[in-house]
């Protein structure tokens, strides 16, 4: 087996491992917290399913596109939560529908759903990111930096920011390393890969 493929094992087995601490401290988690534990099933189910997929059906970029739209609501209530400014709170929700609307014209006409929902994929990242610096900004102007997981322990009454470091987990890796994909040769060979998980378009080059 190559490489790449025990990577990917070994990437999805961390995000299951890590549903364990989380469920276990479940009732302790505040409304913020609960949606970082929602993530975390979102990715490990992703991973799982891009896999199943891949074996069963020798594709799985319809399955990519539609956790990422999934994984855009989720995000969307998150910084619903976090985010404190009303205008930007509104524009957040102004976009859900736009968004959901790209999503259904490039799935369905632009890409197909045989192919990588590239245009969707890009403006969902673009708006991950601006949503991300602006939280940045917030918490920078209220002087919350200090307090971030990353430089102090959190304590369970801080409000927004110990969910600090999984927007720049999330933006880091679920935006930009999520639309990183590429074909293997100028051939446009099938096998791309996503981050850490495969997104495969139907080639049995994928087990060879």
């Amino acid at each position: 087996m190559p490489l790449h493929h025990y990577i990917f094992y070994f990437m999805m087995g961390i995000e299951v491992l890590l549903l364990i601490p989380f469920t276990l401290n479940y009732k302790l988690f505040n409304k913020v917290q609960r949606l970082i534990y929602l993530y975390a099933i979102y990715s490990a189910v992703l991973s799982i399913g891009a896999e199943a997929l891949a074996r069963i059906f020798r594709h799985n970029l319809a399955w990519h596109a539609v956790m990422y739209l999934v994984s855009y609501y989720l995000l969307s209530v998150f910084y619903l939560k976090v985010i404190q400014k009303p205008l930007t709170r509104k524009i957040i929700l102004w976009m859900v529908p736009v968004v959901t609307a790209l999503f259904i014209a490039d799935f369905v006409w632009i890409s197909g759903p045989r192919g990588f929902s590239s245009i969707f994929v890009s403006f969902r990242t673009f708006l991950l990111i601006i949503y991300g610096i602006l939280f940045f900004v917030q918490l920078v102007r209220d002087g919350s930096l200090s307090n971030a997981p990353f430089i102090s322990p959190p304590s369970p009454n801080s409000g927004s920011t110990p969910v600090f470091s999984f927007i720049n987990a999330v933006t880091s890796s679920s935006t930009c390393l999520s639309t990183s994909c590429w074909p293997t040769s100028p051939a446009r060979k099938s096998l791309i890969f996503s981050g850490s998980r495969r997104a495969w378009d139907g080639s049995p080059a994928l087990f060879r």
